[in-house]
């Protein structure tokens, strides 16, 4: 289901074990010219590299064998981020440490974390864990242990860098640093600001430079042919105001839609977060109410939940999405910050339980969280009752009604004060959706190429390193061959590689087609013109080849092979440029003929 993760990211780096020399920064098996495995962001690919100190999901594949690292890889967004959290609510709020465990929980547990392979999960890892150890390098008097967190620091910073997906990453900016200010600034008598202090600091800004700069100066190159692309270099600038308006019930259909896909959601984008930010808005004011102080955590974090749900709702001005970064950011990626700042608000009303007073002053809790109860309930039901066709359908009238009276009674809790019973309610249904959704299985130990294959390959004497495999029509081998170690010319191409398109298109007619992020497929079907290949972009990130079986010039892809599938047999076995070898139930290999 989730292709970027299963198809890419695990067969890179299981590509990137099988390769010789291993962990390569060019992978030269990936495309004619190699692919820089350093442009694969999130939890990136094991490189050996500097910069690898700065991705952690990675350093399994030096430690482990490949079952054990692809373990590391894979369960490391979801335990770093939950301990992190943990820490950041008992830190910043002072919450119970089990009260803590379980609101942590929610995010890197939550159906958006969960559909997305642990991604969002690594993305807030990193802030946090940075707020976490400014926070101890500041309170700290010993001047190694100061030093050795200036250190993680650099580590975490640089780590946030290079996760390279903007989405997330500034939206989570917006939110981390007005609450960090706040945090700083209600505990500055807890501070301390000496020699450590600037040592340490200065060191984690050296430290992040060094590694943001060696992974620059091993990058310029590709990041200028990226900037130059249609996509994503030359994308267009977002300005929000394209949500759906049920999107405040997203999350109560995630059990269901994450499991059924829609012509308009896959998995990935169903998921999403139960929203209580009306309960939770009114619950704290009226607590500053009550006291007469105006409390700025909240300030903070509503302000950024009015930020993103205006981007999301209304739209900003293109002057301003450009100028404030926005303009990078998709309205349908914003749900991870969102579900940050909502964990964040009830982390800080859970604070407050002890010291509230609003049960006791001129407001009646009870009454008003009975009718905003009533509200939430109704009004889900109407959100419920505008979901497209294509989606309602795959619920019942039951789960609506259940589900909506599930999030008035919620709402009820947290305006009545129980946060307990409504912790542990919330929990249940933010982990429960997605509980089920990636099925645990052992990795494997070793991935190797068909045997029958490197046969026929090597029977004349070649080494991975002379050889290059097109794959034509058996799209899901291009990657499989990546990850058994043997070189492929389409495959799923980070940026443009100029060899081919040479080859293909030496006079650039069609580049603004390939210029792109590439999931490069080689088709073949029979074409009836002049032409014996042409070159479409079906989606953005998916550049196809069509390929006349009979007629085109297989030279000009600059390859020893073919895999294929048995079916083109026949007619493949009338083109001029190639060389039948060897023909089974499931594949079938051409040499090319030079």
């Amino acid at each position: 289901i989730r292709m970027d993760e299963w198809n890419i990211l695990t067969q890179m780096a299981i590509g990137q074990t099988n390769v010789i020399p291993k962990f390569p920064i060019l992978n030269k098996n990936v495309g004619i010219d190699g692919n820089n495995m350093l442009m694969i962001g999130m939890t990136g690919v094991p490189v050996s590299h500097l910069s690898a100190l700065a991705k952690p999901a990675t350093w399994g594949f030096w430690a482990f064998n490949l079952q054990k690292a692809l373990a590391w890889h894979w369960w490391f967004p979801f335990f770093a981020c939950f301990i992190v959290l943990w820490a950041f609510l008992i830190r910043l709020f002072g919450l119970d440490w089990k009260v803590a465990s379980v609101l942590a929980i929610t995010i890197p547990a939550s159906s958006y974390s969960v559909v997305f392979s642990g991604h969002p999960a690594y993305t807030v890892f990193f802030p946090i864990l940075s707020l976490l150890l400014l926070d101890s390098i500041l309170r700290n008097k010993k001047l190694a242990i100061t030093v050795f967190l200036g250190a993680l620091l650099g580590l975490s910073v640089a780590g946030f860098i290079l996760v390279l997906y903007l989405p997330w990453q500034i939206t989570l900016i917006y939110l981390i640093i007005p609450v960090g200010i706040v945090h700083f600034l209600y505990r500055k008598d807890e501070f301390i600001f000496r020699k450590e202090q600037i040592i340490a600091i200065f060191l984690a800004i050296v430290v992040a430079l060094v590694l943001i700069g060696s992974w620059l100066i091993d990058t310029q190159d590709v990041l200028r042919i990226i900037s130059d692309t249609v996509y994503p270099g030359q994308r267009a600038t977002s300005v929000g105001g394209d949500i759906d308006p049920w999107f405040m019930v997203k999350g109560m259909i995630s059990p269901m839609s994450i499991y059924h896909e829609t012509p308009l959601m896959n998995a990935s984008d169903a998921g999403s977060f139960i929203w209580l930010w009306l309960p939770l808005l009114i619950v704290s004011g009226l607590i500053c109410w009550e006291e007469r102080k105006l409390h700025y955590m909240p300030v903070a974090i509503i302000g950024f939940g009015v930020l993103a749900l205006t981007y999301m709702y209304i739209g900003f001005p293109k002057y301003v999405a450009e100028l404030t970064a926005w303009g990078r950011v998709t309205s349908y990626r914003l749900d991870v910050s969102l579900g940050l700042a909502q964990l964040m608000l009830m982390g800080w009303l859970f604070s407050m339980k002890n010291n509230a007073t609003i049960d006791n002053g001129v407001f009646n809790l009870s009454l008003i969280s009975i009718g905003v109860g009533f509200v939430i309930t109704f009004w889900s039901i109407w959100l419920f009752g505008i979901l497209p066709v294509q989606v309602a359908e795959i619920l019942t009238p039951g789960y609506v009604l259940l589900f909506s009276c599930l999030l008035g009674f919620m709402s009820c809790l947290l305006i009545d004060l129980h946060f307990k019973l409504f912790v542990y309610i919330y929990a249940v249904l933010m982990v429960g959706a997605a509980w089920s959704f990636n099925p645990i299985d052992l990795a494997t130990k070793i991935v190797n190429a068909d045997k029958a294959l490197l046969r026929e390959i090597r029977s004349e004497g070649l080494e991975n390193s002379q050889v290059r495999i097109a794959v034509l029509d058996m799209h899901q081998w291009r990657m499989n061959l990546v990850s058994a170690g043997l070189p492929v010319a389409n495959a799923i191409l980070y940026y443009p590689q100029p060899s081919l398109w040479k080859n293909l298109d030496p006079n650039g007619n069609s580049k603004n087609i390939y210029n792109r992020y590439q999931n490069l497929e080689f088709t073949s079907h029979d074409l009836h013109d002049q032409i014996t290949f042409q070159i479409d972009s079906p989606q953005l990130d998916l550049v196809t080849v069509t390929i006349d079986p009979k007629r085109f010039d297989f030279r000009k892809l600059e390859v020893t092979h073919v895999l294929t599938s048995p079916r083109n047999a026949l007619v493949l076995q009338s083109n001029n440029s190639l060389q039948q070898i060897v023909k089974n139930e499931r594949w079938l290999l051409f040499k090319v003929k030079q």
